[in-house]
């Protein structure tokens, strides 16, 4: 709730600088006395702005509140918007500067306070802006953005049409789940390459992002599908990702084994499905020997994600690395035998 309205108040504040007379100017805040704070800009120059009781002050940030994030004692960016022909003397405590009375103050980003220290003692310094955390070394250098988890939204959509018990299950059970990557290697595979590429002066080093989103990936009579997908940096400057798949009870919400969808045992299940890969790529037959030694019942629900247009299945195959694929339910009668028929997901435009 509070991103949908920091987004339209974000639209609200670009109309007003586009229509009228406003300017607005980034910079990093120096003081706040009162309701006046001091601000020292990206060319370096100090200036004022005054603030009324019912000045806007918002953020993107999720927490903690605007205002709030104003009154700590750390390094805090700002975006201020002022109307020109406020301008006037502002007098602090110990200065007086030339300035403007603001009509809104945006806090940009903010240091925590907290260091994540690296296997060789470095510390990075923590901030956190709209979009999640980052990761910043001693010289100023950004190593990484953890982007801010996403959880299935009930404002539209398939999440949005299940009772309030399931909604709730579904996220607690993301929460629950927490991060599946390894922050800690994600820092040091970033700090890898930056002091690589520093050492061998090629091409500039850019910050390297990794992120989490779980959203409900399809529904069934009596199951509901959720799938967090991880995007991570992968070599040089391509990602890699992956993906896991939950089921829930459609009326319930309790968690519900990918096992026990499956129409018949699940060695079975394994084999057929292994079939259905071999039809639709031909090529696999050269790795399905590979294939049959990795993919075994118990990795399965690792290895597998439910849609409502068909399955994905990605799993290593001994030195080939990993190898994926998705199978589409309306081009493979034999994909949708294998599920029960409480299981098959629904269409959503059916």
């Amino acid at each position: 709730m509070k991103k949908a309205f920091a987004a339209v108040m974000l639209m609200v504040v670009c109309l007003l600088i586009w229509c009228g007379d406003q300017k607005a100017v980034e910079g990093t805040l120096v003081q706040v006395e009162g309701g006046t704070l001091l601000l020292m800009t990206e060319k370096g120059r100090r200036v004022g702005f005054t603030l009324e009781d019912g000045t806007l002050v918002w953020t993107m940030i999720d927490e903690p509140e605007a205002r709030e994030i104003l009154q700590l004692d750390t390094t805090i960016t700002l975006r201020v918007q002022y109307t020109p022909y406020s301008e006037q003397w502002i007098h602090l405590n110990r200065e007086t500067v030339y300035g403007y009375q603001a009509d809104s103050v945006q806090v940009l980003s903010y240091c925590t306070g907290r260091k994540a220290v690296l296997s060789d003692g470095t510390k990075l310094s923590v901030w956190k802006n709209s979009e999640g955390e980052q990761y910043f070394l001693p010289d100023g250098q950004q190593l990484l953005l953890v982007e801010y988890p996403v959880l299935p939204d009930g404002v539209a959509g398939l999440f949005f049409d299940l009772n309030p018990v399931v909604q709730q299950r579904i996220l607690d059970y993301c929460d629950k789940q927490g991060l599946l990557y390894d922050l800690a290697e994600e820092l040091e595979k970033a700090y890898s390459i930056y002091t690589g590429r520093q050492r061998e002066q090629t091409y500039s080093f850019h910050p390297r992002t990794v992120s989490q989103r779980s959203e409900i990936s399809a529904v069934a009579s009596r199951v509901v599908y959720c799938d967090t997908s991880v995007q991570v940096p992968g070599d040089a400057s391509y990602g890699d990702g992956f993906s896991r798949c939950a089921a829930f009870d459609r009326e319930t919400g309790e968690p519900i084994s990918l096992l026990e969808l499956f129409s018949c045992p699940v060695e079975e299940a394994v084999g057929r499905l292994l079939d259905i890969i071999q039809e639709q790529d031909t090529a696999f037959a050269d790795r399905r020997d590979a294939a049959e030694r990795e993919l075994s019942p118990e990795n399965l629900p690792d290895c597998l994600a439910i849609y409502e247009d068909g399955i994905t299945l990605a799993f290593p195959i001994g030195k080939d690395g990993e190898y994926g694929i998705k199978l589409y339910f309306d081009s493979c009668p034999s994909l949708t035998a294998l599920l029960k028929d409480w299981a098959v997901p629904y269409s959503q435009n059916a």
